[in-house]
This record gives C-alpha cells, structure tokens and sequence, in this order.
C-alpha cells in the first residue's frame, strides 16, 4: 500500500505543502547558517528564563530569618522583571537574524551550480535558438511566478520576466512561431484555467484565452498543424477530468474538443507519426490507476479506445521512438513505482512489454537523444527494486536501446530529483534542472548530461 498512501500525500496540494519542511530550499551553507542561530536562540532563551527564576527565588528568600542570602530585595525584584523582557528580546531578535537567513537560503550560496531560483514542479522548454525557458514550480509551500533562461553557449542562468500567476504543474509547448505557451496549474489555491505566451524575443510573458476549466497535472500535446491538444488533469483537488480543449494560436482562443472515455490525471501523451495522440495512464481518483489508452484524431476532433497497458501506471513517461513506436516507462500504482516498461505500436494499436529498467521510478523525465536512445533520470522509487530496501528520490539514470530492447544504467546526476525538468539542448546534451530530494529540499542545481561520456556535469 505504500504507492497508494504516497499517492495520496503527493497529489493533494495543501498535503503537499504541509509536508514540505521549512529547509527545503537551502542549501549546506545556508542550513548550517540557519541551525546555528537556532542553537543560539535556544540558549539565549534558557538563559534568559534561568535568570528570572534564580532572580525570583533571590526575591522571596531576601530577607528572611536564617536567609544567608544578601542581596537587596528591591534590586532582585528588578532583575526578575527585567530579565523576562530581556529573554524575549533576545528571542525576537533571533528569530528576525534566523528569518533573514531563512529567506536568502531560497537564493544561491557561494560556490553554487543551478539556477537563481530553486524550483519543483517547473517546466522546462528548448526555445527555437536553444536557450531553455524554465518557468513556476514551487519552493518553501510557494508557488512561483519567476522564470529565467538556461543559455548552453555560456553555461549560465538569468532571470527573465515574470509570469503574470504563480503557478506550478503546468504545460509548456513550444509553438511554431517561437513563443511558448503556459496553461494551467495551480497557484496553491486554486487550479487555474489562466494561460499565458512566453514571447523569447521581448523576454516577457503576456496573457491569452482561458481553459474552460481550471487544469492540474494535465497534457499538452503539440498538433501537427500548430495547434495544441489540453487533455485531463484535476480540478477541485477531488476531480478527474475526461474534458479536452484546443488552443489555436492564430485566435489565441480555447475551444472544446471531444472527451476522453476516463477521467484522468498524472497521464502522459506523446504526437504519434500520423498526427494523431496517444494519451494512456494516470489516476482517475478513488484509489483507481488506469491502464486503458486513448487516442485522438484532429481530423474528426475526438477520442476513440485503443489497446490497454499490461499494468495500471499513473505519472508514467510516453516517449515516441525514431520508428513512430511509444515507448511506455515506470510510473505509480496501488503497490509502488515500478520498472517495466511497454512499447506502443500505432500500426496494431496494441502495447507489448519490453526490457525493463534497473530500478522502478515514477515522476522520473525520459528525453529521446539524437542517437535515438532514450535518456530516464531520477524519479520516485520504491523499496520493491532495491537490494538495499531503501525507498525515496533517485540519483540514477539509465538508458533504453530501441534496438535491443533493454535498459543499460549511465552516469548519475549530482543529486537525488523528483518533480525536476528536462530539456533536450541542440548540441545533443540534455539539461536536467531543480526537483527536490528524498528530504524533501528543493533544489538550486542543475546538470548537463553528455551521452558521448555518458556522465552529468554541473553547470550554471
């Protein structure tokens, strides 16, 4: 039941939220910074409090028969007054030192890597000139409306302009014309139907037409003909949507499309060789992981039934092959996070089982490289696929070989990340950005991986 138990903390926002603890987004300077003034605080405070008793007992024992104590009953009586205001100011001034700390740890501390900003949840989209656009996620319980530009030419991050709505777990896709379009997520109060166009040249975001329901952790699928496909997801943290919509950005207008048979969330989609969508898993609420597929036809602008998963998987990867191929990965069930993997025929309509990974994973990112192999790193795994019998966020990658079938393992990222973003540079390299680990820290870094070294690297 551990799948299903974590499923249930990781889906709900405000669980979310509440589970995310206050030194998440620090780094090792900044923590040791902030533990110290802690340890400090506490002390002082003690001292404080063991000032005003020993002063209090001094009080009442001042003057008494038989009492060998000599000091003044007046001059003990102030110094046990005054010490209780004297503890608090020291408490207060404490808590205003360790809350600035607090605050400059969600910045980066001497001798970083990453980002300006550490981020979970982002999106993370290869702009036409090869400069990456990270945007939202959420850091210390907030959501983030921030977004800066990863440039590979220099290895370096800067902030761009700022989303007009925090939000995280929303879509990005690329469109034809360059800019890029955000929809959906959620603010930590509500799930938003807002929409928003990334423009790279003026490096500002701008608002568009509106969902006609607010989208959590749904799809967003680039059509062959320059419109895109918003499928599923969660609105009102109990619902499920089988709802579609198309975004036209000739309009910059949502319009209703046909519905899926499920509701889902935490699916995938991937834009199959004939312009058509394949759309398989998720979560459709009630303890219930689906393992049906759909696909949808723009032509005819509507969902029909295709073959279903050997295995129910929700917050699984869709990756579509060199061949036109799918090829399935991980994801989360009622037992855990799992390891094998399924490949997509669009010629039969059915899924067959291929290798399986070396480790089960869920919320891990898959990114097909220019060799055609695909790229799985870090995610959620169980205890299931351990020898160790550890669970929590992955480090690991591996890679899938299309033509033999199997996963090898590849060089590791420099830190366990679940919920990160990945993006696939021109030069054939893949960034990997923010996530957060098995402590639930939110995270700054960022790695370049080189399949010709098959290693990750710092960079920023």
């Amino acid at each position: 039941m551990q799948g299903f138990g974590r499923a249930l903390v990781t889906r709900d926002r405000k669980h979310r939220k509440l589970k995310e603890l206050g030194f998440d987004s620090m780094n090792q300077y900044h923590s040791s910074l902030a533990l110290g003034f802690a340890v400090f605080a506490l002390v002082a405070a003690f001292g404080g409090v063991l000032t005003a008793l020993v002063a209090g007992t001094l009080a009442r024992r001042s003057g008494r028969p038989g009492s060998t104590v000599r000091v003044p009953r007046k001059l003990a009586i102030a110094v046990s007054i005054l010490s209780i205001p004297l503890a608090l100011a020291i408490i207060a001034g404490e808590w205003v030192v360790l809350s600035g700390v607090w605050v400059h740890a969600q910045t980066p501390g001497p001798d970083y890597h990453g980002m300006t900003t550490a981020r979970v949840a982002m999106t993370a989209t290869t702009l036409s000139d090869g400069r990456v656009l990270i945007a939202g996620g959420y850091v210390s319980g907030d959501d983030l409306a921030s977004a800066e530009i990863y440039n590979p030419k220099t290895a370096k991050f800067t902030e761009t302009g700022s989303m007009g709505k925090a939000r995280d777990r929303a879509t990005a896709t690329l469109l034809t014309d360059g800019r890029v379009l955000i929809v959906g997520g959620t603010d930590g109060s509500d799930y938003l139907r807002s929409a928003e166009l990334y423009d790279p040249v003026a490096g500002t975001f701008s608002s568009t037409g509106s969902t006609a329901e607010g989208r959590y952790r749904g799809t967003a699928t680039l059509l062959a003909d320059g419109r895109v496909l918003l499928a599923g997801g969660e609105v009102d943290n109990t619902v499920e949507l089988a709802s579609a919509e198309i975004y036209d950005p000739k309009t910059g207008t949502f319009a209703t499309t046909g519905s899926m048979a499920d509701g889902r969330e935490n699916a995938d989609a991937a834009l199959l060789a004939d312009g058509r969508v394949l759309i398989a898993g998720g979560y459709a609420g009630h303890a219930t992981y689906l393992r049906s597929a759909e696909i949808y036809d723009p032509k005819a602008g509507r969902f029909s039934p295709t073959g279903s998963m050997s295995v129910e998987r929700s917050a699984l990867t869709l990756t579509t092959l060199v061949d036109g191929r799918v090829l399935v990965a991980g994801g989360d069930h009622i037992g855990g996070s799992q390891s094998s993997a399924e490949l997509y025929d669009p010629a039969t309509g059915r899924f067959a089982t291929t290798g399986s990974m070396l480790r089960d994973r869920t919320e891990q990112t898959a990114t097909r490289l220019s060799d055609g192999r695909i790229l799985v790193a870090g995610g959620f795994g169980s205890e299931t696929s351990d020898p160790d019998g550890d669970a929590g966020n992955l480090a690991t990658a591996e890679l899938y070989d299309p033509a033999s079938g199997t996963f090898t393992a590849t060089g590791s990222m420099s830190s366990q990340r679940q919920s990160h973003g990945a993006a696939l540079l021109s030069d054939g390299r893949v960034l990997i950005v923010g996530g957060r680990d098995s402590n639930h820290t939110a995270l700054l870094t960022a790695d370049v991986y080189d399949p010709k070294t098959g290693l990750f690297a710092t960079t920023g």
